[in-house]
């Protein structure tokens, strides 16, 4: 990958790769600025820190991580009428964090890559990705080329608590869906039985249709409670089941 790349350039990468490419630069001594996408976008655009977080929670009277995520969707939104009510609210939010100075914006940070180039490894970029991205292009000289480490690394991400988990679950989806993937496509595996009113609610907050399927009864406690207790006389197994959970034969 660094063969290509020239030095002093920022290269923008997944933190999936980062180690590896880390590695590189420290053979060859390149002066490399390494930064995600993510990164690259809330630098051109504007971040926020956890006052911006406190202000909107105790303005819209909600927890930490429903702010964190107003917050993150409103890079998606433009200032004007969407007609539509959960937009209108971002573009609401965003006006707000504008107005109260909440919003970080780097003014030294387009002056930076100016003369800077960059280089994009990454697999897939989104439409929003995309339009920043070509924002860039007028001001210095960027390279897009896919990935060469396709050798798949999984996340792992660890949570304070559920709400924050799910939360986290339903913006990658609504990520997905933006790039145009199918929505019967993505699936949750290992749904455990306390997590599933939660995902409800929060995905119903995202307008994210949700198709759980009904819990497998081999998975009830009544069914293991009878093949742990299963013998070779099916009928005393049975009858030992129907006393303990008090059952009748209808």
């Amino acid at each position: 990958m660094l063969d290509k790349i020239e030095n002093n350039s920022i290269l923008v990468i997944p933190n999936t790769i980062k180690n590896k490419v880390i590695k590189e630069l420290n053979k060859k001594a390149l002066n490399i600025k390494i930064m995600t996408l993510k990164d690259l976008i809330k630098k051109y655009i504007f971040d926020y820190n956890e006052k911006a977080i406190y202000y909107l929670m105790k303005k819209e009277n909600i927890k930490y991580d429903i702010a964190k995520n107003y917050i993150e969707n409103i890079y998606y939104i433009e200032n004007k009428n969407y007609n539509n009510i959960k937009l209108d609210k971002l573009v609401e939010i965003k006006k707000y964090l504008e107005e109260n100075n909440l919003l970080i914006y780097d003014n030294l940070f387009k002056k930076y890559i100016k003369n800077k180039k960059i280089y994009i490894y990454y697999n897939s970029i989104n439409k929003y990705e995309k339009k920043i991205i070509n924002e860039i292009k007028k001001i210095t000289t960027v390279e897009i080329i896919n990935s060469n480490y396709n050798n798949y690394t999984p996340e792992i991400h660890e949570f304070p608590n559920i709400t924050e988990e799910i939360t986290f679950i339903a913006n990658k989806i609504c990520k997905l869906l933006e790039q145009g993937i199918d929505i019967n496509k993505i699936k949750l595996a290992n749904v455990k039985e306390d997590y599933i009113n939660e995902i409800k609610k929060i995905f119903k907050f995202f307008n994210i249709p949700i198709n759980i399927n009904k819990k497998n009864i081999y998975g009830t406690k009544i069914i293991q409670d009878f093949i742990n207790n299963i013998d070779n006389n099916i009928e005393k197994s049975l009858n030992y089941i129907q006393e303990k959970y008090n059952l009748k034969n209808e």
